[in-house]
This record gives structure tokens, sequence and C-alpha cells, in this order.
């Protein structure tokens, strides 16, 4: 693992709670229990950050997003939603 394993399972954990957090959020769509991201155990994701060893890049871009945060990453995807919108409304320059 390219950074400590504790940390990088702590960052994951907070950053799933979050993500939970968010789903339970009544100001936006709930989502149902059975479809939220389940939390691994401390081996399940060992064994998951191997199989995405794999890939290349893989392990950096989640190393990055559990280290920036649930919201920054949400953030983005927010603002690449609010983009396409806008692209498909006609006014992506109004957006940008």
């Amino acid at each position: 693992m390219s950074m400590n394993a504790d940390t990088l399972y702590a960052r994951y954990e907070e950053y799933v709670a979050h993500l939970h957090r968010a789903l339970r959020n009544p100001s936006c769509v709930l989502v149902a229990d059975a479809y939220h991201v389940k939390r691994l155990s401390r081996s399940e994701f060992e064994t998951m950050w191997r199989r995405w060893g794999r890939t290349p890049g893989l392990q950096e871009r989640w190393a990055a997003r559990f280290s920036a945060g649930y919201e920054v990453d949400a953030e983005s995807i927010r603002r690449k939603f609010d983009l396409a919108l806008a692209e498909e409304n006609g006014t992506a320059r109004e957006a940008a």
C-alpha cells in the first residue's frame, strides 16, 4: 500500500460513513439501506485494495478520494451534473 494501512482504512471508513449520512439526508432523494455501500471489514478492504492494485492507477485514485474526503468528491460530481444539465438545456456557457 502506498500509505499506512491503518490511515488508509480509517479514511475509507470515514468516507463510507459520510456517504451513508448523505444518503439518509432528508433534503435529498432517500436511498433504501439495501442499496447503500456496505462498509467492508479491514480484511475485506485489504483484499479489495490488493485487487485494485492490479489495475494501474486505481489505488492512487481511490487513495486520493479517501484523503480528500467525501464532500470534495460529492461536490465534483455535483459540478459535473450541473454542467451536463446546462449543456442539455443549452445554457452550458452560463453554468461554466
